[in-house]
């Protein structure tokens, strides 16, 4: 017996519906269509929307659609149903050379602060010294945000700083895991690599001013995809079956940093700095 879709409730939700019953199983076109009163063409558009709004359904000739059992793709619209700070313009990208670079071509031509560029996947993520930053397509977080603070260039190291308690807090919360601060800009959780941040800064060579900084931020959320000899110092925080985890943890730590942006110089984030560096005392 068909189950008509009522004409308040928008197709995709449906679809959507059906698909978490289901979820971690193929649900053909056909049974959609048939049971939701619709036909395939418009399960086929409303699968496409789901899709570009981070949900990760796989589709799949003579099976169907499956919505997948891991956490889910990061999104512009996914982010934003869990941010709850003002003021954050935000881009999702596919697939990208390095979001600072796009965030520091912004931040020349004039971008806002707080304009953020985030993106499922890296083929040129960098650390700091050059070192390469693996980004697997949808294996973790990647991000960067463009900052304009009042600061002079001696002091922009305190951006790293306060982006590094701000990390640790966020991923504290979501796995309940205690996190360390390893130099300035490396995340640690059971003594391996999760995050690393990388700031990079244009300096206005006639004043002597810090003109702006990128802020970049990468999460490890799953290890999967990382080679072999990454994985040898690397980790992850280990919630890649988390429903909607990366647009959720995005979101959390936009919202975190956007709300201690003030206390960016504060002895309290110097102080929380130094309760987490774990190198302190050693040689």
């Amino acid at each position: 017996m068909k189950t008509e879709v009522k004409k308040k409730e928008k197709t995709k939700d449906v679809v959507l519906r059906e698909l978490k019953r289901k979820r971690g199983k193929f649900v053909s076109g056909e049974y959609l269509a048939n049971k939701l009163g619709i036909s395939r063409a418009a399960i086929w558009k409303a699968v496409k929307t789901l899709q570009n709004r981070g949900f990760d359904i796989e589709c799949r000739t003579k099976s169907g659609y499956m919505l997948t059992l891991g956490g889910g793709k990061l999104s512009e619209d996914g982010v934003k149903k869990y941010l709850f700070e003002d003021g954050i313009s935000l881009t999702v990208l596919d697939s990208v050379g390095s979001t600072n670079d796009i965030a520091k071509a912004l931040g020349r031509e004039g971008a806002p602060e707080w304009t953020v560029v985030a993106a499922r996947e890296q083929t040129g993520g960098r650390g700091r010294m050059g070192r390469t930053f693996e980004s697997p397509a949808d294996n973790g977080i990647y991000l960067s945000v463009l900052l304009r603070p009042k600061i002079s260039p001696a002091d922009s190291v305190a951006i790293t700083t306060y982006a590094a308690v701000a990390v640790c807090d966020v991923i504290e919360r979501f796995t309940g895991v205690r996190c360390e601060i390893k130099w300035v800009n490396d995340i640690y959780m059971k003594s391996k690599k999760v995050c690393g941040i990388l700031t990079e800064s244009s300096i206005d060579a006639e004043k002597g001013e810090l003109e702006f900084a990128v802020l970049g931020i990468g999460i490890n959320v799953s290890d999967k995809k990382l080679s072999s000899e990454v994985r040898e110092i690397a980790g992850a925080i280990g919630l890649e079956h988390e429903s909607d985890v990366k647009n959720k943890i995005t979101a959390a730590l936009l919202t975190k940093l956007k709300s201690i942006y003030g206390e960016l110089m504060s002895d309290r984030i110097y102080g929380e700095y130094r309760s987490r560096s774990f190198l302190i005392g050693k040689d």
